[in-house]
């Protein structure tokens, strides 16, 4: 795990969304990491996912709503994602997972 990027983004999240917010996107990425952990463990047909985007991706999934609230803010959060990752220079692979995870 790029662990750089991640810390970024949470600390990113975390300032943006404040500490209730901070604590609600935590538990998404803990429960994202589960669910990633049970899909590589199956042994019929096991999943190999990019941990690093799935969990900068939880980190994010709503990070518009603070400042544009509900409607429409998986376009708008997914849109914020983009710009963050790519000032920081975040490879374009990586980037378009995000965007293209379930907002």
């Amino acid at each position: 795990m790029e662990t750089d990027i991640v810390q970024a983004v949470a600390h990113y999240a975390e300032e943006m969304m404040g500490q209730e917010g901070f604590r609600y996107v935590s538990a998404v990425v803990a429960n994202c990491k589960m669910l990633a952990l049970e899909l590589e463990a199956l042994e019929e047909n096991p999943v190999t996912l990019d941990l690093d985007a799935l969990v900068i991706a939880a980190y994010l999934h709503d990070i518009s709503t603070v400042t544009h609230g509900y409607q429409n803010h998986h376009v708008k959060s997914a849109q914020m994602a983009v710009e963050f990752l790519s000032e920081r220079d975040v490879d374009a692979e990586r980037i378009s997972k995000v965007e293209q995870s379930p907002y």
